[in-house]
């Protein structure tokens, strides 16, 4: 039997404001997945969770597809879609559109909300939820204006299929960055199942 973590804050989805997001941006994929991790995980995360309750994953679709980025702490050749925390009593929709600006430097309006994933990490007998929220931005060529935080290395912008094989990246990466890849890989797969390219194109473009 697993016990919930119990010397950290636990967060689980609010769905009653989910409900009301769905409204406005249509009604979410929902997705989970339980993945077995180091104490050092569970312990590092849990951290986290002490000012957060979960984070939002913004699509930002880009005249080169969809835009991506790197830290500079990353190993070599490992991107990945931009996330930003949910901090506690701050609304979903809130922190998307502050997480966007601080990020890349304007704020392109939410056009889908795409799923709602939920996770269980797992060590020995102990659990630990967490939840992303993934919304797809309005396609922008507006310039970027990357956070002076160092959050924010470098950005490309990729296909959805080069996004799959980011998500293979993400998921074999070896060693310390093993449970983070794994964990990181599990949006990007939703994404390419759920997000199609004609979603990515300029509005002139799409399919009617």
């Amino acid at each position: 039997m697993r016990v919930r973590c119990l010397e950290v804050f636990v967060h689980t989805p609010d769905e009653v404001e989910i409900a009301q997001l769905s409204t406005q941006f249509g009604r979410p994929h929902r997705h989970h997945a339980t993945l077995t991790v180091s104490e050092h995980f569970l312990r590092r995360w849990g951290e986290k969770l002490r000012t957060r309750r979960g984070e939002v994953l913004f699509l930002l679709p880009r005249p080169g597809g969809v835009l991506v980025h790197r830290k500079t702490h990353y190993p070599p050749g490992v991107w990945r879609l931009l996330t930003g925390g949910v901090e506690l009593g701050e609304a979903v929709l809130d922190a998307l559109r502050r997480e966007v600006q601080e990020e890349v430097g304007y704020t392109p309006p939410p056009r889908r909300f795409v799923a709602v994933v939920t996770y269980e990490f797992v060590h020995g007998p102990s659990a630990l939820p967490f939840v992303t929220y993934m919304f797809l931005m309005a396609y922008s060529q507006h310039p970027l204006m990357l956070s002076t935080d160092g959050e924010v290395a470098e950005t490309r912008e990729v296909s959805l299929d080069e996004l799959a094989h980011i998500a293979s990246t993400l998921g074999a990466l070896p060693g310390a960055w093993g449970d983070w890849g794994r964990f990181r890989a599990v949006a990007h797969d939703v994404t390419t199942r759920l997000v199609s390219p004609d979603e990515l194109a300029p509005p002139e473009n799409r399919a009617e």
